[in-house]
C-alpha cells in the first residue's frame, strides 16, 4: 500500500544505515502487485546491492517462487550494502512467509541474515525524542492530545498513524526538524548563519547544526553579560572552521571548548561510521583543548546511542572530557546522552509490546545496525 504506515519508517531507518555505511544515495525499488510484468522484472532487479527494495506480498495469494527468490538471495552477498524488505498483514501469510524464508536459509546453510520485525503502538514522545524535541502540536489533526500513535487505522494510513507523524516530523524535505534548523539560520536577520564558516564538500545538515551551535552558544554568552550583537563580534569570539593546529580544525571553538558535529554520513574506512568519532576525538590529543563535544542529529543519536555510551566509557583516559550532546530544537539548547537516555527510557515504557498490526520480513546483508533497532524498538 502506498505510505503504508510504519513501512516507510523503515525504509528511512534502512535509507540512513546506507549513507552512514556506503555514502550517497541508494535506489529506491517498490513493488506492490507481483503480477507477470513485475515478476520478471524482480528476477532481473532484485539484487539487494545499492538498493532500497520493497516488495508487497499482502494481496499475493502465493509466496514468490522459492528457487527464484533463493538464487537472486544468494546474488546479493557480491554486491555492496543493500535492502530487501518483505512485507505483509495478518498472521496466516505472515508464518507462510517466515517458513518460505527458513527454508530458504537453509539451503543457504544457514548464512543468510533475516530479521523479522513487527509494527508495533508507538509513543509520539519517540518521534519527539527523533526529530529534535519538538513538540507534535505543531502539526495538523490534533496529535498533541495523541498519547500513542497508531500503526495504522483499518489498514489505511491517516494523520494519526506512525509514518505520517515521523515523514512530518523528520523525514520530510519541509519536516518541523529541517524547518526548526532553517528558522535558525533566519534569526535576527541571518547573523548567526553569517558568522557561521562552511567547510567544503560539507552536508547542509552538517552546516545547519554549525549554525545551531554558533546561535547557541551566542546566547550562552549573552546570559553571561557579553555583547554579541555584530557577526565580526561573534567570529572573534566563536570560531568556525579555523585551524588550531597542523591538520586540527575544529568545527566550532569557544575558549578551550570545541564542538565537533557528526552526522557520521560515509563511506569510511573499514565500514564503521562510529570509528569516524574516534579520528575527530583523538585529533585533540596534544592539544590545550580541555573539553570535546561531540554533537549529533537526534535520529542519528537515537541509533548509536549505546555505541555512545561504550564510547564515554573508552575516553575517559583522556587528557580532556568528552561528552556527547543532540539537539532540543523546542528550547534551542543541546540535550546530553544520560539525558537523552532518560527521556527514551520513559519512552520505551510506555510501548505497547503486544500490538499485532502489519508485520515486516526484513533480509540484508549487513543487518548489525537493524538488530540494534529491533532491541531498542
Amino acid at each position: 500500500m502506498e505510505n503504508d504506515s510504519y513501512v516507510g519508517f523503515l525504509e528511512n531507518i534502512c535509507l540512513r544505515i546506507y549513507r552512514e555505511r556506503e555514502g550517497g544515495e541508494p535506489k529506491a525499488v517498490k513493488i506492490r502487485r507481483m503480477d507477470d510484468m513485475n515478476k520478471r522484472m524482480v528476477e532481473e532487479l532484485l539484487k539487494a546491492g545499492g538498493r532500497i527494495f520493497t516488495i508487497d506480498l499482502d494481496k499475493e495469494e502465493k509466496m514468490p517462487d522459492e528457487t527464484h527468490l533463493w538464487e537472486r538471495l544468494e546474488e546479493t552477498y557480491a554486491e555492496k550494502l543493500g535492502f530487501i524488505i518483505f512485507t505483509v498483514r495478518g498472521g496466516e501469510k505472515f508464518e507462510r512467509l517466515r517458513e518460505l524464508m527458513q527454508r530458504i536459509n537453509k539451503k543457504a546453510q544457514g548464512s543468510l541474515n533475516i530479521i523479522e520485525l513487527e509494527a508495533r503502538r508507538l509513543p509520539k514522545e519517540l518521534i519527539e525524542l527523533s526529530s529534535g524535541m519538538i513538540g507534535l502540536e505543531k502539526l495538523s489533526g490534533g496529535v498533541d492530545k495523541i498519547s500513542t500513535i497508531r500503526v495504522e487505522v483499518d489498514r489505511e494510513p491517516t494523520i494519526t498513524t506512525f509514518d505520517y507523524i515521523f515523514n512530518k516530523a523528520l523525514f520530510n524535505e519541509r519536516s518541523l526538524f529541517n524547518e526548526a534548523l532553517e528558522d535558525v539560520k533566519r534569526e535576527e536577520k541571518g547573523l548567526f548563519k553569517e558568522s557561521t564558516n562552511p567547510a567544503e564538500e560539507e552536508s547542509p545538515l552538517h552546516f545547519n547544526i554549525k549554525v545551531f551551535l554558533v546561535r547557541y552558544l551566542v546566547h550562552e554568552l549573552r546570559r553571561k553579560g557579553e555583547k554579541l550583537s555584530t557577526r565580526e563580534e561573534i567570529l572573534k569570539r566563536i570560531k568556525t572552521e579555523k585551524e588550531l593546529a597542523t591538520k586540527v580544525v575544529p568545527d566550532v571553538m569557544v575558549g578551550d571548548e570545541v564542538y565537533e558535529v557528526e552526522t557520521l554520513f560515509g563511506p569510511h574506512a573499514g565500514g564503521e561510521p562510529d570509528l569516524k568519532i574516534n579520528r575527530t576525538v583523538d585529533k585533540y590529543d596534544g592539544t590545550s583543548i580541555a573539553k570535546v563535544n561531540i554533537v549529533m542529529d537526534n535520529f542519528g543519536f537515537l541509533l548509536h546511542m549505546k555505541d555512545l555510551f561504550r564510547k564515554k566509557e573508552c575516553f575517559k583516559g583522556k587528557r580532556f572530557n568528552v561528552e556527547f550532546y543532540t539537539l532540543d530544537l523546542q528550547n534551542k539548547k543541546l540535550i546530553s546522552l544520560s539525558d537523552f537516555a532518560e527521556k527514551f527510557k520513559q519512552c520505551l515504557s510506555s510501548i505497547n509490546k503486544k500490538s499485532n498490526s502489519s508485520h515486516v520480513i526484513l533480509q540484508n546483508s549487513r543487518y548489525e545496525d537493524l538488530k540494534k533497532i529491533e532491541k531498542q524498538l
